[in-house]
Formats: C-alpha cells, structure tokens, sequence
C-alpha cells in the first residue's frame, strides 16, 4: 500500500474523533465544525477560521477543518494537498518536504526526519516488512538507518557525518535548579571529529561579591537580584570592606569618644550583615613616628571591637591625611582585602589635609588613590572640610548619634539598600 492511500485509510478510520484530537495541537488549529441541534444530534457548520487558518473540506471523509496550511501534510499549502511521496512525507512553510530540509533527492527517502541514501548492498526489498529491526526499505534495498551520534560515522545514512543539528547536545555544570534562572543558562555541546566540545555558551552562577553585588542582575542565580535568599526572603548580599582611618593626635581628644562610640554602634548594627568586615587605621602613631598604622586588619564584627582601645589621644605632631590611600595603594600599607569587595573608608580628623611623604601627597594624589568602586566619607571641622571634598564626601565632626545616622546613609549609597 503506497503512503498515499496508506494516509487516507488512517484518516478515515479516525475521522470520528478527527476533529478532537486535531485541536491539541498547535499546527492545526481548529474552530468549532459541528453544533448540536434541538434533539441532541450534530448538524454540520460550516464557519469561518481564525485568522492563519484555512477552511479545508474532505470530499472523501465528509467532514471540514480549520487547519493551518503551513504545516498539515493532509493539507499542504492548499486543501487536499496531501504529502505522501517518500521523499518528502512532511508539511514546512507549506511545501511538501523532509521536516524542514526541502524534498529528499529521488533516491533517498525520509526517515526520522533526515534524507536518507539506499544501502545498495543491502537486500532487496519491497517495504519496510522485508527489512530487520532499524532498517527501512530505501529504493529496494534494506538500509540500516540509525540516529546520528558524535563518532564520525554516517549513521543515519543522509551523506552528512555527524551533523550539528542531530548531535547537538545541551549542557549545564551549575548547581542543579539554576540553569532556567536569567541570567543563567544551559550551553550546547558540539561535535568535532567525533568527540564532544567542552560546554560552550553556557552561564554559571558566580557569587555576588562586590561590583556584582549591586549590578541590578541575579549573578548567583538564586531568584534574589543583589541579594541572597534567606528563610525564603531576599536579604542583602554586599561584600564590602570597611576601614575607619582615626586621627589620634592631641587635639582629637574632644573629639575622640564620639568617634569611637559612632565606631562601636556602627559595626554592632551591622553585626548580622553579611559580607562586611572591617579595618583600623590610627595616625600618626608613635611608633611610625608621623606615619599612619594599621592597627586591625579586615576582620568581623567580633574580632573588630578589640581595636577601638587604640583609639586613645596622646600622641601630638603632624597627622598625615593625605597619605593613607596612598599608602593603601602603594603597599606601604597592607590590608587582606576580601576578593571584589567594595571598600569604603571612613577618615575622622579635626587638622587640615597633610602629607609627610617626599614628594608630599596632595588632595589631587590622594583622590587619585582611592580605587574606582570605593567610597570615603571624611567627618572634619570647618574650614578644613574643604581639604577633602574632591573626592570624599564631607560630613561635621560631631556628636556619635549624628555620625552614626551618616556613616549609615553612606554605607547604604554603595548599592541603595
């Protein structure tokens, strides 16, 4: 029996529930054919389709469609336009064709979707009962037609060897869950002379650890843009490092409490926040003569409070302000910052802007030192908050409450939390 007839047979038999089952999917599409009329039988209606459909009628079947022309091998282009040649048993863009590729040559058939070439050493043939498991009578000869895999055979016998689209393979190493969280996504694997590529085009979570903690993308892909999910809810996720340089000289003294009660409720706020850690720098400190001092490296909240018994006012001299970042930055000072981490500093000192390097440090140098993603905030005296305010943002020496409430609005323009 050829395809054609072989087509009409199965058509009619299923004609009875045609219509149901053709709604389900989406290449035809149907309308309403048929209405029940007062004693419960169905009357034939005849109906416009929707837009992109077409009214087809089966003269054979006596029943009517809508169905969409593009893609219906009963209907192909055109009502009636069955594809049922071997070559070329699939409807795309309504042209009877091998699934998408076009009409197989008259010597290949289309199996699975691929155009196939007869095995002309296989047996004779006259259907596909004549031939074993995975073979297909192909222009009379049993051909074995597998599915195409990466290993540089023709498996599927089309002329082509392992074919892209037919060994493609997706691919995805992160967490299990991820892959269909933007910005995350699977890759593909590609076959090249029958090996498999490394995953490519893929997109992993990475941590959302300083620039990446306020980019306005879920770079951890856990369904918190910025954030980390916490008991089902989206808290903050900031890496920041934060280092408070204090001026300790004599004249601080009236100044000093305040300052080290602002430090002391400001790390107690932020003791639950995760991702922050925090620094000491004193200057000038006796032993480093005019020169500042790290007096506590990066550390959290905990190990942080130790360090504010340095904050004590008995050192007189000059108090080199300007010479900190720089120092920061050209390793004369060291600090084990957090990888991509924000930094924010916060300088508290009541003298004008002063460097005791050679060359001396300027404003200009200084601002020129403070790295692209920081952030400082200078609390002085008039007039000397001018000394500060190219680079810094300037706030009143004042009392703890009020230095409190700004260190915390500065810490909060880092990523607007």
């Amino acid at each position: 029996m050829d395809r054609r007839a072989r087509l009409i047979s199965e058509f009619r038999a299923l004609s009875p529930k045609l219509l149901v089952v053709s709604c389900l999917f989406l290449i035809i599409g149907c309308a309403d054919p048929v209405k029940e009329n007062d004693d419960g039988g169905q009357d034939q209606v005849i109906t416009d389709c929707p837009e992109g459909l077409a009214l087809c009628v089966n003269s054979e079947l006596g029943t009517q469609v809508c169905t969409n022309p593009q893609f219906d091998a009963l209907n192909c282009g055109a009502c009636g336009n069955i594809c049922s040649n071997a070559t070329s048993p699939d409807c795309f863009s309504g042209v009877c064709s091998c699934a998408e590729k076009g009409p197989c040559e008259s010597q290949a058939n289309c199996i699975r979707g691929n155009c196939s070439l007869p095995d002309t050493t296989g047996k004779f043939c006259e259907d596909n009962g004549d031939c074993e498991k995975n073979e297909f009578c192909i222009s009379g000869h049993c051909t074995l037609v597998l599915p195409e895999v990466c290993d540089g055979l023709d498996n599927d016998h089309d002329g082509e060897i392992d074919e892209p689209k037919e060994t493609l393979l997706d691919c995805y190493s992160g967490p299990l869950g991820t892959e269909s969280v933007l910005p995350c996504r699977p890759g593909y694997r590609v076959c090249e002379n029958g090996l498999y590529s490394d995953c490519l085009n893929e997109i992993v979570p990475i941590p959302e650890l300083g620039p990446l903690s306020c980019d306005v993308l879920d770079n951890d892909c856990d369904g918190c843009i910025d954030g980390l999910k916490f008991l089902n809810e989206c808290q903050p996720y900031n890496y920041i490092d934060v280092v408070f340089i204090v001026d300790v000289s004599g004249s601080m003294t009236v100044h000093i409490q305040d300052v080290e009660q602002a430090l002391a409720n400001f790390v107690e706020f932020h003791a639950t926040t995760p991702g922050l850690r925090f620094a000491l720098i004193v200057f000038p400190w006796p032993a480093a003569g005019t020169l500042p001092a790290v007096k506590q490296d990066l550390t959290d909240y905990q190990g942080f409070l130790p360090a504010l018994t340095y904050l004590y006012t008995d050192n007189g001299g000059f108090e080199p302000s300007w010479d900190v970042l720089p120092m920061l930055e050209n390793g004369a000072l060291t600090l084990l910052w957090t990888s991509e981490a924000k930094r924010l500093f916060f300088m508290f000192t009541d003298e004008e802007g002063w460097s005791g390097r050679n060359p001396a440090n300027t404003e200009i140098l200084m601002c020129a030192a403070l790295p692209g993603e920081a952030i400082q905030a200078v609390f002085s005296v008039a007039p000397y908050l001018l000394d500060f305010d190219l680079c810094s943002t300037v706030f009143y020496l004042d009392q703890a409450a009020s230095m409190l409430a700004d260190m915390k609005n500065t810490l909060n323009m880092i990523c607007g939390n």
